[in-house]
């Protein structure tokens, strides 16, 4: 991986105390909806779970991670950060 876990903004949110729900959907090749959707509370458990996800659905095309209900960022199958 790539460095994706040095965005995820916990001290800066928990500094300010607001409630925050991370979001990671896992999505495979020509599926339109997500197949897999876990949340978490800190960005320390979306770090943990990103590669648990890799592990538990090989094949997988992208995860996308989301904050908020907006868009963090995204990963390839690899784990490996998309540009979008």
């Amino acid at each position: 991986m790539v460095g994706w876990e040095t965005i995820l903004p916990d001290r800066l949110l928990d500094f300010l105390e607001v409630a925050v729900l991370y979001q990671m959907l896992v999505y495979f090749p020509g599926e339109a909806g997500a197949r897999a959707v876990l949340n978490a509370g800190k960005g320390a458990q979306v770090a943990t779970l990103v590669p648990e996800l890799l592990a538990d659905y090989p094949g997988c095309e992208r995860i996308v991670v989301k904050l908020n209900a907006s868009h963090l960022f995204t990963l390839d199958g690899a784990g490996n950060p998309i540009q979008r």
